[in-house]
């Protein structure tokens, strides 16, 4: 086991020491750690590398997707559809690779992609309403707290739809702050408040059933983690 880790990473982050932040970080990838490209990506979008740092680190994400690696592949479509330094804007290359991780299961891609599509990717062929919403649905169900919030919006914001439906919105906002989002709790207080009158305990239901789902399946995939660790020669 490596003496570095991702925790030791962010703390070194938090104290201002970039270029240790960044070995360490980059010492935590190598050794398997694929939580530390995260850490990277973060320092690029901070702007917190130096030019040599982010050839290195484009180098090392590129070689990663080749190899299929979901994080890196994850990663590498954030700093393109963010043009972060040393990264040019590339929209359709970012929808490729958000895509790419989605195939290989990571959570936080799906709701990337969504975003893409619903911010400034309006014009993809694919950025449909019924392909946003199986993308958020996706990832509110692999515990995505924001995705919940984020189709709470899709049903009831009046930026993002035209037909308004409530019933829907307060389910997903209700999944969304049982699952830790605080925009979907202020989202529903807004919603309390205009729709005082009205009972919603049926769209209650439905919400703590869709949270009791997911958090089950969270804990079977977590006990089967552990399991297959625990066998392990």
């Amino acid at each position: 086991m490596s003496w570095v880790s991702f925790e030791h990473g962010k703390r070194a982050l938090e104290m201002g020491a970039y270029s240790q932040a960044f070995e360490i970080f980059k010492a935590a990838v190598f050794s398997g750690e694929d939580p530390a490209y995260y850490g990277l990506c973060d320092m690029a979008l901070r702007g917190k590398l130096s030019n040599e740092q982010v050839t290195e680190l484009k180098d090392m994400l590129q070689n990663a997707v080749r190899e299929h690696n979901g994080s890196a592949t994850y990663n590498l479509a954030v700093l393109l559809s963010r043009a972060a330094r040393g990264f040019d804007l590339d929209l359709d290359k970012a929808v490729d690779l958000f895509n790419q991780a989605c195939g290989q299961r990571i959570p936080e891609a799906y709701l990337a992609l969504a975003r893409l599509y619903i911010y400034d990717g309006r014009n993809h062929p694919l950025a449909t309403k019924s392909n946003i919403v199986q993308l958020l649905e996706t990832a509110m169900n692999m515990g995505q707290a924001e995705a919940a919030c984020l189709l709470g919006k899709i049903h009831y914001s009046k930026e993002l739809t035209k037909n308004p439906d409530v019933s829907k919105a307060v389910v997903y906002f209700v999944v969304g702050s049982q699952l830790g989002s605080e925009e979907a709790k202020r989202a529903l207080v807004v919603l309390q408040t205009e729709y005082a009158g009205i009972n919603f305990d049926r769209e209650l239901t439905q919400a703590k059933g869709i949270v009791r789902t997911i958090k089950n399946k969270a804990f079977e995939q977590k006990y089967e983690s552990s399991y297959d660790s625990s066998s392990a020669w």
